[in-house]
């Protein structure tokens, strides 16, 4: 007997039955619909790789200090091979990507040649992860998204991970990522997993962010973790209506208070999908032991207890929550039913409907961009300008500029 006929017979709700860790209060929780969409399957394991779920395949030292071998951690190095990689370091922060990489470990360490992936930790990231599915899951036609401050092209890679096995179409992706070696792991992750993909290897900006969204004729999702930039590229009133006229969903990280409530204001007529305030770094970095801070370890049990008693969170949904960024998620009223719109808290499997406006037609549009694409990465893209005006179409091979 299946395990889903066998909670059928109990007479429970076969959903009840996966349930997702909350780390901070030590409960469980429903795993959202969504979540359940993504396939638990069997991946190989493979050295110097980490797999997450939908089989996508990831340089391992990207997230996982734990996988890094004793040559990339020589300071010297300054190539994305080096660990840690990047700037900031997901591995000690983020509570979902640190127990994937331990649990991606004790599979090597038993000798398996197989894994399978599990179902992510409730942390800050896990919101994300559900909206960036839930609009792989609704979409139509094809599938576009833009990720701003891309790193490795995280949410768009696993946007289309699971596009491939729940929703295939045609997709788009566009990345902008100002850090060079983030660029060239994303180009890394592009290839691993045979995708295509348009990236700026330059910081976000007015001029090229309207050009962006004027070279597609919508976006399915607008991701944006720049660092404080959201505050000014954002609230620009020209970025605000192009977003209006194409975007179905944007995720946003918020780098303060000030800036979380403006992104608010400037965006209260969408709707409101999930709202996470401005998090409690100033709280967490005082919790964690000199250890972590000096040698690069994880916070001890302890960690979990303090936070909770000193109230270094927010709640959700999904329980206790102790986040580094605000965040919002948020749905454009001219392309969603407000009435329909999923939500953090749906117990059911909810694909709302994209409405499409009278004269809204798909296609390829071409645009004037004042800027120069001399030394951009152009992964499965072709560009062809003439007189100031570009057209961009994706294909399947894999290229660098």
């Amino acid at each position: 007997m299946s395990r889903a006929a066998l909670v059928l017979g109990l007479g429970l709700d076969p959903l009840l039955a996966q349930r997702a860790l909350n780390i901070l209060e030590g409960r469980t929780y429903p795993h959202h619909p969504v979540m359940l969409q993504a396939p638990q399957e069997s991946y190989l394991l493979e050295p110097g790789i980490l797999t997450e779920l939908c089989g996508l395949r990831v340089p391992a030292h990207f997230d996982c200090e734990n996988l890094c071998n004793h040559s990339q951690w020589d300071d010297d190095r300054k190539t994305s091979l080096r660990c840690p990689f990047g700037g900031f370091r997901y591995y000690l922060n983020v509570p979902s990507r640190w127990h994937a990489c331990h649990e991606h470990e004790a599979y090597a360490k038993s000798g398996f040649p197989y894994l399978q992936v599990s179902l992510p930790l409730i942390d800050e990231e896990y919101f994300e992860q559900v909206a960036v599915y839930q609009s792989v899951l609704r979409a139509e036609d094809s599938f576009h998204a833009m990720e701003l401050g891309a790193r490795w092209g995280t949410w768009g890679a696993r946007a289309v991970a699971l596009l491939r096995l729940r929703n295939p179409m045609p997709y788009q992706l566009f990345y902008v990522e100002h850090t060079k070696v983030h660029c060239k792991g994303l180009w890394m992750v592009m290839k691993l997993n045979n995708m295509s993909a348009h990236l700026h290897c330059t910081a976000a900006d007015v001029p090229l962010l309207l050009h962006l969204l004027s070279s597609t004729d919508h976006l399915d999702i607008l991701h944006a973790d720049i660092q404080s930039a959201e505050d000014e590229l954002l609230t620009d009133v020209q970025v605000k209506e192009a977003i209006d006229r194409s975007v179905y969903r944007v995720i946003v990280g918020t780098h303060s208070e000030d800036i979380h409530r403006r992104l608010t204001d400037v965006f209260m007529d969408w709707i409101t999908v999930f709202n996470l305030p401005y998090g409690f770094g100033h709280c967490i970095r005082p919790l964690k032991d000199p250890n972590y801070r000096n040698a690069g370890t994880l916070p001890s049990r302890e960690f979990w207890t303090r936070l909770r008693g000193q109230g270094c969170y927010h709640n959700t949904p999904q329980g206790m929550v102790a986040n580094w960024d605000g965040m919002l998620i948020l749905d454009n009223p001219h392309f969603i039913d407000a009435t329909t719109a999923f939500s953090m808290s749906d117990l059911d499997l909810r694909i709302d409907k994209i409405r499409k406006p009278a004269g809204f037609a798909q296609g390829l549009v071409p645009q004037a961009y004042g800027g120069s694409l001399e030394g951009q990465v152009h992964i499965g893209l072709t560009v062809r300008c003439s007189a100031g005006m570009c057209w961009f179409r994706c294909y399947g091979m894999v290229w660098g500029g």
